[in-house]
């Protein structure tokens, strides 16, 4: 069995205040495709981290006595956890080589909590249409809001220590992010896959898939990490060159298509270029160049998969600017004006669409 393993390390306006998250989604027929027991392996690995570890910043609780006295001291940002070289919370899953395969939905319900103004756990997986009990094991106010990009999201309120509400998610999607709208530094990251072969990582950042059928298999790992003005650029600069190499017809040219869209499917996919704010041209840029090489190669998921984020990207990016329909409502713009060089250069992503 095969396994590659592609890595990335990569004012509260209260409306509702109710413990119903959404109604319960239908769940469609399906039949599982039958797999024999003999023949499965299991799928074994390791995430490290190597290079400079990103400082964990201490959660600042002391506007909510009732949150920080739940603590002997602060939390810290458990978004990039290294230890001895290993790294935990990381959403591990099988991205590829289960195409035609279907899988039963799980019944039993996962788990997310809220305690100690804390979601928990940071990072969660659950397949499609799988109920996810959201509970609020604190005396305190709550709201549980997620901002998915391929489905409805929900935003509902829990009050009361001890309530329970059930949500579903209907279309695979990783990740999904939840905040609370009260308490700015709660967030959370749910991967949501149409099939059981998924984990994330512990303390020793080990990983094991168990009950695989034979195949070969292409794994993602994710793990929440901060932007990074760099990221975009060389991923621009890099894209740009690797299809001049590729149309110029240069040795090793397949290699260097190979690589522009495995990059172009890790800034849309890991990095979300739709949820970021920052130096969003430059993602577009990049993109643009990796959908040239899908393009020249007659790969038609690459260029829809592709021509989906570039359409949105720059849907939202060109109404939100100087001279859009909506470049009134841009804060960015309103604050500094449109004379501010960072205004010029056009690079501030709205982080939802536009409504023109």
């Amino acid at each position: 069995m095969k396994q590659v393993l592609i890595g990335s390390v990569l004012a509260v306006v209260w409306i509702m205040v109710s413990g119903c998250a959404q109604e319960p989604l239908q769940i469609p027929e399906r039949i599982p495709t039958p797999i024999d027991s003999s023949t499965v392996g299991t799928i074994r690995g390791t995430v490290r981290f190597t290079g400079e570890i990103p400082e964990s910043a201490a959660l600042a609780l002391g506007g909510f006595p009732g949150c920080a006295t739940q603590h002997t001291e602060a939390p810290r940002d458990d978004s990039v956890l290294v230890r001895d070289g290993q790294l935990a919370n990381v959403f591990v899953r099988i991205r590829e080589g289960l195409e035609g395969k279907t899988f039963a939905v799980p019944t039993e319900p996962a788990v997310f909590d809220q305690k100690g103004c804390l979601y928990l756990p940071h990072v969660l997986g659950v397949q499609r249409y799988q109920p996810v009990q959201v509970l609020n094991s604190d005396t305190l106010l709550h709201n549980v809001h997620s901002t998915p990009e391929k489905q409805e999201g929900f935003n509902f309120g829990q009050p009361v220590a001890g309530m329970v509400s059930v949500v579903q998610f209907r279309e695979e999607e990783v990740m999904v992010s939840v905040k609370c709208d009260v308490h700015g530094w709660m967030k959370a990251y749910i991967g949501v896959v149409d099939h059981p072969y998924f984990v994330v990582t512990p303390e020793d950042g080990s990983f094991q898939l168990p009950n695989v059928p034979p195949g070969t298999y292409t794994l993602e790992a994710w793990v929440k990490h901060r932007d990074s003005k760099d990221t975009k650029g060389f991923f621009q600069w890099g894209s740009m060159a690797f299809v001049e190499y590729y149309q110029a017809g240069w040795k090793d040219k397949e290699l260097y298509g190979d690589v522009a869209l495995a990059l172009g499917w890790w800034m849309t996919h890991t990095h979300a270029t739709l949820k970021r704010r920052r130096n969003h041209a430059y993602a577009i840029e990049g993109l643009i160049s990796a959908w040239r090489i899908a393009n020249m190669r007659g790969d038609i998921p690459a260029q829809t998969d592709l021509l989906y984020t570039l359409d949105r990207s720059l849907y939202k990016l060109s109404t939100w600017q100087i001279g859009g329909p909506l470049a009134g409502e841009n804060k960015f713009l309103v604050k500094k004006g449109t004379d501010d060089p960072m205004a010029q250069g056009g690079v501030m992503n709205a982080r939802k669409p536009s409504g023109v």
